[in-house]
């Protein structure tokens, strides 16, 4: 009898035992991982624009993608202007072009829903710059060997943020030599003929504009 009293309080013990470790390692499963399924339910939108600055006449492309939520996804694109309280839905099929007719600053909203009714909203501000115009100067267009053509770089529109590239060849050559740093240059020819000077107004949006001068040297 005594042996069979401690075998059933040993068998007691251990019942115990076991129960308290099965529900200690339910407590910690009941902490979602941090790729958990929870997680993975969540939409996300991670929509794209291919530009946020860029020069009035080209195209910024809008494209919609999502992870996590419920089944398919579909997008909502709409724009407005910074002063302005008006919205314009734009693109379909989760694609879209904005392309606006005049310079100013935007706000671009973009919709990634699923079919379970999940909803992420993502924004993205832009800057439409003028087209950059190219008023670069020369200080003649006639003169001799004994002379000198000062170039300084100007210019108009674009971003704001200009730089200067000069370039000068004989009219009959195809060879061009650069010259002149920070939108300054001073070309002074050693022989008589006709020259081109070709200058470049440049921007950090990617805006450029040509501008070339004949020279003569007598």
């Amino acid at each position: 009898m005594f042996k069979k009293a401690i075998t059933l309080i040993m068998a007691a013990v251990m019942s115990v035992s076991v129960l308290t470790a099965c529900s200690e390692i339910n407590q910690d499963n009941d902490k979602p991982a941090a790729n958990s399924v929870s997680d993975e339910t969540q939409l996300s939108n991670i929509t794209t624009v291919s530009k946020t600055d860029f020069i009035v006449g080209e195209t910024v492309t809008v494209k919609g993608e999502a992870y996590g939520g419920n089944g398919e996804y579909f997008y909502e694109f709409y724009y407005k202007r910074n002063n302005s309280d008006k919205w314009t839905a734009f693109g379909k099929n989760g694609t879209a072009a904005f392309k606006p007719a005049a310079e100013g600053s935007f706000t671009i909203r973009t919709y990634a829903k699923d079919t379970a009714g999940h909803a992420a909203v993502k924004d993205f501000s832009l800057k439409a710059s003028p087209a950059i115009v190219n008023k670069t100067t020369v200080s003649t267009t006639e003169l001799t060997t004994e002379d000198a053509v000062k170039v300084k770089g100007a210019a108009a529109g674009g971003d704001g943020n200009y730089y200067y590239e000069f370039y000068v060849k004989k009219a009959k050559d195809n060879k061009w030599t650069s010259f002149g740093k920070r939108g300054e240059g001073t070309f002074k020819p050693q022989s008589t003929g006709d020259y081109i000077i070709r200058t470049y107004a440049k921007d950090k949006v990617g805006g450029a504009d040509v501008k070339d001068f004949n020279i003569k040297v007598k």
